[in-house]
């Protein structure tokens, strides 16, 4: 159809409600051209239109779909063809990368299916495991089950804050799967690790290394080689060791990384029974304020937690700055564009962060379960969103040109005229703060 009768011609649909607009025509009627047959020409192309709605609407029957006749573009030869409800039932199809968005529920972490840790070793079973994961990074040589252990010898870490082996942590059935390792009973070699016996120190620190290496869940290599030095300072604190700097392990190369990754990836028990370990740690220390807290948050809540919902890690990192309830924050962003994050956040504020009923950290893990939950709140949902958050951050942080709160991967897809839109509208926003 030419693009001259579009302009009133409304949307055609089976749904008989729809009608012509009769201000259409009064207003072709009274408008003022610039040329003087602009008027009638405007007249025609609405009438036209009328025209087509007519054969469109006495062509409609109560259930039909229109589709055009065979080996024709006619707009005269359309036909209605009767949906049949045999289909109606019919599973979405699932393409490489495309999910299905899904209710979000605890439980999918907190009864998640995943190994069955024993609780019986003792520490010559420790050094063996601790043995075997520092082989393997030393040689870069995996059999292809070391992401669990990596989980088992996690769930062995012992208490900060006391010399004595005390274990965080003593229930670790995650399931019915037993492990793919289990340690020797004898003094031999075999399987490329040995039964050597380690010192106390140096066990604890084996523990803690284990426990740090789930960082590759989310983390790339690059991050834990800048991180490796710090671990061992943050080891030495929370275990008050005073100047009795461990022997440091090797870091682990990109290689040794990927595999790790790849291992998480493919073997869904060993992704579940690292969640279930964190959900273990979060609810028994970091409801409240201790040593051990501290602990949790450094290993496992500050690199790990809300991935995948960077929208919302900003959201709640511009109230902190304006110093604003999020409500007010949310009202203030309030528009159509970032109509679907912003009930993402509202839904996440009232029915699963802290203080909500039957409050449970797990939430904050979803995406790393799966990427179906909390889809609106990943960066490239709301790419807008995240830049106007990120813009509002920028007048809070100091930053080099390097690491600027906009400097977001997703949103460099943003055009130049977007992106002045979401800067402006991070200034009204931050000018509303200081106003009100």
């Amino acid at each position: 159809m030419p693009n001259k009768y579009r302009k009133y011609l409304i949307l055609l649909s089976p749904t008989p409600s729809l009608k012509p607009n009769p201000n259409s025509l009064k207003e072709a009627q009274n408008c003022t051209p610039k040329h003087p047959r602009t008027i009638k020409r405007r007249i025609r192309a609405y009438s036209r239109a009328r025209n087509l709605m007519e054969r469109f609407s006495s062509s409609r029957v109560s259930k039909g779909i229109f589709k055009l006749a065979p080996r024709t573009r006619d707009i005269r030869e359309l036909v209605s063809t009767e949906i049949r409800d045999e289909y109606k039932s019919t599973r979405p199809l699932q393409l490489e990368g495309n999910f299905i968005p899904k209710e979000w529920d605890n439980r999918f972490i907190i009864e998640a299916e995943g190994y069955d840790i024993p609780n019986n070793w003792i520490n010559t079973d420790l050094d063996q495991l601790i043995n075997y994961i520092h082989e393997t990074i030393k040689h870069t040589k995996l059999q292809g089950f070391e992401a669990q252990l990596l989980v088992a010898a996690a769930s062995y870490m012992y208490r900060p804050g006391t010399v004595n082996e005390e274990r965080m942590i003593s229930s670790t059935h995650f399931g019915d799967t037993p492990l793919s390792w289990k340690p020797l009973k004898r003094e031999t070699q075999a399987g490329g690790y040995t039964n050597q016996a380690l010192p106390h120190g140096v066990r604890k620190f084996g523990l803690f290394v284990c426990g740090f290496l789930l960082k590759v869940l989310t983390k790339s290599s690059a991050n834990i080689r800048l991180s490796w030095e710090a671990k061992t300072k943050r080891y030495m604190n929370f275990y008050k060791m005073g100047t009795n700097r461990p022997k440091e392990w090797e870091i682990p190369n990109d290689e040794w990384v990927e595999i790790i990754k790849r291992q998480f990836t493919r073997n869904i028990l060993a992704k579940k029974s690292a969640l279930r370990l964190i959900n273990s740690f979060e609810t028994l220390y970091c409801l409240r304020e201790t040593h051990e807290s501290e602990f949790v948050r450094y290993l496992f809540s500050t690199p790990l937690s809300y991935t995948g919902m960077h929208a919302y890690k900003l959201f709640c990192s511009c109230v902190h700055k304006l110093k604003k309830d999020p409500s007010w924050l949310l009202t203030n962003l309030h528009c159509h564009q970032f109509a679907p994050a912003l009930s993402s956040i509202h839904d996440v504020l009232q029915n699963w962060e802290e203080g909500s009923p039957n409050f449970n950290p797990a939430f904050r893990y979803a995406r790393l379960l799966g990427p179906q939950f909390f889809s609106n709140l990943q960066t490239k949902s709301c790419a807008d969103l995240v830049y106007c958050l990120a813009c509002i951050m920028e007048n809070f942080v100091q930053s080099t040109e390097n690491d600027q709160p906009t400097n977001i991967v997703e949103c460099e897809r943003l055009g130049n005229e977007v992106k002045a839109r979401m800067q402006a509208a991070a200034e009204n926003v931050i000018d509303a703060s200081r106003v009100g």
